[in-house]
């Protein structure tokens, strides 16, 4: 598939035990919902201390 996608990199050095855990929920939220509306969740992956979210490319 030649789909664009985005990349939302974090810096998890940077937060807080509590926003490390609202990034998650996110990350738990974003999986389960489908809408036309609504970009697109496809994956995330861990690099040391930096998450990276692939999301759907909107223009």
């Amino acid at each position: 598939d030649n789909s664009l996608v985005v990349w939302k990199e974090i810096d998890l050095n940077c937060l807080s035990d509590k926003k490390r855990r609202d990034v998650m929920n996110e990350i738990s939220i974003l999986s389960i919902l489908q809408h036309n509306n609504i970009i697109a969740y496809f994956n995330h992956f861990m690099d040391k201390n930096t998450l990276l979210i692939e999301l759907e490319y909107c223009n």
